[in-house]
């Protein structure tokens, strides 16, 4: 069936769905930002104080049979 979008509409169709959808979104918002918030706690900024944390790379000296190129070191 064809649909005339020039025809005027009227106020009370108007009005329902911006209730609607403003009804709708209010608690999708609140869903969106408490997952944004949990995702942004397991990153780690560059400049953050870091030195309470210990590190997970065990440092071993340097062994005899290693290559360190000269031009970069």
């Amino acid at each position: 069936m064809a649909q005339d979008y020039d025809s005027p509409r009227s106020k009370d169709e108007d009005e329902e769905s911006l209730e609607a959808l403003s009804k709708g979104s209010q608690s999708s918002a609140n869903d969106i930002d408490d997952d944004e918030n949990a995702i942004a706690e397991d990153y780690e900024l560059p400049g953050a104080d870091l030195s309470n944390e210990d590190a997970s790379v065990t440092v071993i000296p340097m062994q005899g049979d290693e290559f360190i190129c000269s031009e970069c070191f």
